[in-house]
């Protein structure tokens, strides 16, 4: 680490005296090699303290300000923790495009958040006056950042209630007021301005979106954030209804008519900003959920006993309406039985040995995650090469990854597993059961025609498969396993239903993947031909010989290590079989 010349020593009297800015502005004139680690290691341990006392100072002031002008409010505050000092100016420098900050003024004038206080507001209708207090107290430094409720949250599910919603001011004091806080006028501060609701709502979802402290989410996982906001969005507005019960009553909701306009305008809120694919109405949750409470409920806990009731109405008529459209939909898509993958019909079949095939599958890994690549792979090889076992193998690594959407083994003598017809009824029930939000999409098109299911493959493709996903949104890929395509009854049917995969990587709301494998036959060639070189191809007796014979040794050791111990488990001893046996000579 770079060596900084020590900062000019003053007296205890000098120091005491001096404001922060004044403080800052001394530091400033350093000449330092490496600014970013001199403020780092130096300067900020200097002025932490004196950053302290501003953070306490400033809470204090719009606290008491605050409540003097009748806001009810929550205000909290916290300076700058070294890593995320560390953070925000490496992501300023990659802003900025610059290899390094110049000097330490530049760091000064970038991070504008070494202090921040949050002011959380307990009633919205109080938020005009906040605004008024901080743009009439404060000096502004630049524009205000406004974080809207429509921005991406999560990767597999589109958020209902909307992200976090809050402004964040920066600032700075001024000369002419705030007179308590004179030792910090001009030193940059940030005020971020948010209302209870959102507040609680952040508080829970903050640390499981972008602080990874529950590891990797799912689809369920967001949903159930997504659904803590509108949890969060009922208890505002029911402390609005109880403002007056519980003394904090600014007059503008006193009567019923009020808090049922205040509903009405929460619901028309939701309604635009939810998305519900279809299946739940927003105005019929919240004329269920919103009730007036009763009369009767006149404290905070009598309130929370109410919204507790509520909430568990709420997802119980979630629920039951999902539940009860999903199984309408699957019970009118006939389906081939035991065609997927962790069907019981499969259940005894290979899979790949750990050791054995890891750059096929590495390669296959690579593709279904690769934006750029063709939404096809096609594995071919000949009987016995193990492409079924193969195929397993990859369905089930994608399932555990959370990227399998579905999956169908061809199976020419078992019962509808060799017809075309079954393909995609098949597919788009398994993509109901992994998607739920797909079912009002599909039902939709089988109440608009009922004979879908048996139509032309073309047309099942498209009313049960692809227009229903692109009512949805999926940040990753979901793949699709079709085993041994070469037992597929009817020549032109195999080459229709390459052709019609070829056309799914128009999708528009996401990227469909299809890995297929078969035996190399002519009608298979000549489909993956028509398509014209959409697709990926890689025919296993093309893998290079020693990693065939590695795998083949690593295999045969597995195999025979497994029967050595069972013999020995059940032989006598000084029959038993040693336990490197056999050698790896022996197997080569």
């Amino acid at each position: 680490m770079a060596s900084h010349p020590p900062a000019p020593v003053q007296s205890d009297e000098e120091n005491s005296n001096q404001s922060l800015q004044a403080k800052i502005n001394q530091m400033t004139k350093r000449a330092v090699a490496d600014p970013k680690s001199a403020f780092v290691s130096d300067i900020w341990p200097m002025l932490q303290g004196e950053y302290e006392i501003m953070k306490k100072r400033l809470m204090e002031f719009c606290e008491n300000t605050l409540k003097d002008k009748g806001i009810a409010c929550q205000v909290t505050g916290r300076t700058k923790a070294v890593d995320s000092i560390k953070a925000s100016l490496d992501r300023r420098e990659k802003a900025l495009e610059q290899e390094h900050f110049k000097n330490l003024s530049e760091i000064f004038n970038e991070i504008h958040d070494l202090v921040g206080v949050r002011i959380i507001l307990e009633y919205p209708d109080d938020k005009h006056k906040a605004v008024q207090f901080i743009e009439k107290t404060f000096r502004e430094e630049r524009k205000p950042t406004f974080f809207r409720s429509d921005r991406e949250v999560g990767k597999y599910w589109k958020t209902v209630f909307g992200a976090y919603e809050t402004v964040n001011y920066r600032l700075s004091l001024e000369d002419d007021k705030c007179e308590t806080l004179s030792q910090f006028y001009g030193v940059l501060f940030e005020i971020q301005l948010t209302t209870i609701a959102e507040h609680l709502y952040n508080k829970f979802a903050h640390p499981l979106l972008y602080k990874d402290s529950g590891g990797t989410l799912s689809r369920q996982d967001e949903m159930v954030i997504d659904m803590s906001h509108g949890i969060s969005l009922c208890y505002s507005l029911c402390l609005m209804y109880m403002k007056e019960k519980l003394g904090k009553s600014s007059g503008k909701i006193k009567h019923k008519d009020d808090l049922v306009a205040a509903t009405a305008l929460f619901q028309e809120s939701l309604t635009k900003r939810a998305s519900f694919d279809n299946f739940i109405n927003p105005k019929g949750l919240t004329t269920t959920a919103l009730d007036i409470p009763p009369e009767a409920y006149k404290s905070a806990e009598d309130l929370r006993e109410w919204i507790d009731g509520k909430i568990n109405d709420i997802l119980t008529e979630v629920r039951s309406t999902s539940q009860t459209i999903r199984e309408a939909v699957l019970s009118k898509l006939p389906v081939a039985e035991g065609a997927a993958f962790d069907s019981h019909a499969e259940e005894h079949n290979a899979r790949c040995h750990p050791d054995t095939r890891t750059e096929l599958l590495s390669q296959i890994q690579n593709w279904a995650n690769d934006s750029q690549a063709e939404n096809i792979f096609w594995l071919n090889g000949m009987a016995g090469t193990g492409k079924s076992t193969i195929s397993r193998t990859v369905a089930k690594s994608f399932a555990d990854s959370g990227l399998l959407g579905a999956s169908f083994f061809f199976k020419r003598v078992e019962g509808d597993r060799g017809k075309a017809a079954r393909v995609f009824p098949t597919i788009a029930s398994q993509l109901v059961c992994k998607f739920p939000t797909l079912a009002p999409c599909v039902r939709k098109a089988i109440d608009t025609d009922p004979a879908v299911p048996t139509k032309a493959l073309g047309d099942q493709f498209e009313n049960l498969i692809r227009q229903p996903l692109s009512c949805i949104q999926y940040a990753t890929a979901v793949v699709i396993v079709i085993d041994a395509l070469d037992e597929c009854d009817g020549d032109n049917d195999v080459r229709n239903i390459i052709s019609i995969l070829a056309r799914a990587n128009t999708q528009p709301s996401g990227r469909l993947r299809v890995f297929i494998t078969s035996r190399p036959e002519l009608p298979i060639r000549l489909g993956f031909k028509d398509v014209r070189g959409r697709y990926q191809g890689l025919a296993l007796h093309q893998v290079p010989e020693p990693i065939v014979e590695q795998d083949i040794s690593t295999f045969l050791g597995y195999e025979l290590a497994r029967i050595r111990d069972g013999y020995n488990n059940q032989a006598a001893e000084g029959l038993q079989l040693p336990p490197g046996w056999p050698s790896k000579d022996t197997i080569r």
